[in-house]
């Protein structure tokens, strides 16, 4: 065992100096040429690691960017129409108590203004989704209960005009009347004539009568339910100017455009105000209308 492992030994010592003599044998110009070349690959590996992995930087950077900018312009889409509903929207539903203005007119703002501002379940954070949840159902409800008001008001304007039509048609008889009367005075006629126009002056007279009666009764009630419908909108719009404003303030936010709710309600008390007169000074323009009547 002994001689076996001194002979591989011994070979391995041979082998290990013929290994020596033979790199002995090699150039100095091959030796450096030889290990600048394994200096220069394993530069060119480092560098091409280093280039592969800014690139990678690169492009997440890049595709983070494009998402981000992705969602901002989505968010932008949607909020930037719904600031301008919720500031709309109490216009919109002030409108119902306008019977002039067309049902389809009134619709269809108001389901483009909804339709507007439910565009932030897609994109906006609880809180803000809470807010304009809030000022959508207070919306919704005084836009119902004004939208029955208008109803009725629409059906007894329609009695109105039908009065005003017949007022409007006897009081056209009464004028042909007259010129009967003129025309017996100046050309005569028999004692029976003269008897059937004032016959039919005395109808017309009673007609006339009873529908200049039945208008202003009339006018009273219409009066009355517009007045009412203003009263509502007045009353509800008090209790809508916070829900508004912290429905605008949520919005605002998500669009990097922060201010402060209490800040944002100073801003408006002006204008609350003012509506508040107005409507005061309308609801009492009313009454005084219904009381002469």
């Amino acid at each position: 065992m002994d001689n076996k492992i001194q002979s591989f030994i011994h070979w391995l010592s041979l082998c290990w100096t013929g290994i020596a003599l033979i790199l002995s044998e090699v150039p100095k110009e091959v030796w450096a040429a030889l290990i600048a070349a394994a200096i220069a690959a394993y530069a060119t590996t480092k560098s091409n690691k280093n280039a592969r992995l800014i690139i990678g930087q690169q492009l997440d950077a890049s595709a983070k960017q494009s998402e981000d900018t992705r969602k901002m312009d989505l968010r932008r889409d949607v909020f930037l129409p719904a600031v301008k509903a919720v500031t709309d929207i109490t216009a919109v539903v002030g409108t119902v108590m306008d019977i002039d203005t067309p049902n389809e007119k009134i619709r269809s703002a108001y389901a483009a203004a909804i339709s507007d501002i439910a565009g932030v379940h897609i994109v906006a954070s609880s809180k803000t989704l809470s807010a304009v949840i809030e000022m959508n159902h207070h919306i919704a409800a005084l836009y119902l209960d004004l939208t029955l008001l208008r109803a009725k008001t629409l059906i007894e304007a329609q009695k109105l005009r039908g009065i005003t039509t017949i007022e409007t048609t006897e009081v056209q008889n009464g004028t042909a009347l007259v010129e009967m009367m003129k025309q017996y005075n100046l050309s005569g006629g028999t004692p029976e004539q003269w008897a059937r126009i004032q016959q039919q002056w005395d109808i017309h007279q009673k007609i006339l009568s009873d529908h200049v009666k039945k208008k202003a009764e009339q006018h009273t009630v219409v009066l009355k339910l517009s007045t009412d419908m203003l009263k509502l909108f007045g009353e509800q719009m008090e209790q809508l100017f916070p829900l508004q404003a912290k429905a605008m303030v949520a919005v605002r936010n998500e669009l990097g455009l922060p201010m402060d709710e209490i800040e944002y309600l100073k801003f408006t008390e002006k204008s609350q105000r003012s509506a508040r007169e107005a409507t005061n000074k309308a609801v009492a323009f009313f009454d005084t209308l219904a009381a002469n009547s």
